[in-house]
């Protein structure tokens, strides 16, 4: 009996709850009291009833569609700004982004000589950890340059693969600079 409502849409399956309840709950009256108390209508609890599940369905559907457009607008922000990105180049382009890359690696490459020379001014157990952090940056930067080759010498079916790898390897590198920078900073202070 529960499941042949399954069928049935759930503003139904509720009017057809509420016409059960309001149905239940009648009595019989004696004649006497119908003139002095009328008995409500059961179609007033219905009515009452159906106003109840149609509030809460609209309000549960206002809820679901405001969450539906927030989270669709965040995706299209998301892809706006990935498009956006000065170095989203297609392989028609190759050519201006290794440019750039090119202008970009050697920003980085004063950054770390700034590093080095910061570091070399240290004194005592400064210099050496600064040191082991210099040697792991330059590590990095080597594969950063390996990179910078994939993408010089890519051919148009491996320019998504190598253009990607570059930038991550590139924001990764550029990232563990500052973080390094900032740390001899807070250090020498």
């Amino acid at each position: 009996m529960i499941f042949e409502y399954m069928k049935y849409p759930l503003p139904t399956i509720a009017l057809l709850a509420a016409l059960t309840i309001s149905a239940a709950g009648q009595t019989a009256s004696a004649p006497d009291d119908a003139a002095t108390n009328p008995a409500p209508s059961p179609w007033q609890g219905v009515k009452q009833g159906a106003s109840q599940v149609w509030r809460g369905t609209e309000q549960g559907a206002t809820q679901s569609w405001g969450q539906v457009k927030q989270g669709g607008s965040n995706a299209w922000a998301n892809v706006a700004a990935r498009f956006e990105s000065s170095t989203n180049y297609l392989y028609a382009e190759k050519d201006k982004f290794t440019a750039k890359a090119r202008a970009d690696l050697n920003g980085l490459d004063a950054r770390i000589r700034q590093l080095s020379a910061q570091a070399r001014r240290s004194g005592g157990s400064l210099k050496t950890q600064a040191r082991q952090k210099l040697q792991g940056i330059k590590s990095r930067r080597r594969a950063l340059n390996r990179k910078f080759d994939n993408v010089r010498n890519a051919t148009e079916a491996q320019w998504g693969k190598a253009q990607a790898g570059f930038e991550k390897a590139y924001d990764e590198e550029k990232a563990s600079v500052e973080a390094a920078w900032n740390w001899l900073k807070s250090k020498a202070g």
